[in-house]
């Protein structure tokens, strides 16, 4: 997947939810489902929900997310998860294929401008 890209989740244990209130929560895949996100950042590493509560020495660890979206219709909503958990809708054909994007140390606010 590409920034740019809309995506459908289909899944996401791990994954981490923004709805703008102010604090990163828990979110289940199935919560998420028929609602289209827009790939904001893809293969990074990106926070993954705690790890440590789901850990069992019979499984292993779960890998970092890395697909950091926002969802069309909110984008003030951002959601953390992994591609596998997505699948492609659409891509606009305008939209670059490669973003960078600089928080400085102690930064609260990130606002990002996804123009349509």
């Amino acid at each position: 997947m590409k920034v740019g890209d809309i995506v459908e989740v289909n899944d996401g244990s791990y994954s981490l939810f923004y709805d703008g209130s102010g604090e990163l929560v828990h979110t289940n895949g199935n919560n998420l489902r028929g609602r289209r996100f827009r790939v904001l950042l893809a293969d990074a590493v990106l926070p993954v929900d705690n790890p440590c509560l789901y850990y069992d020495s019979v499984y292993e660890p779960p890998q970092p997310n890395d697909l950091m979206l926002c969802e069309v219709a909110a984008p003030e909503h951002i959601l953390f998860t992994r591609a596998q958990s997505c699948n492609s809708v659409a891509r606009p054909a305008e939209v670059a294929e490669k973003a960078e994007i600089i928080v400085p140390f102690g930064t609260k606010i990130v606002v990002i401008h996804i123009p349509e």
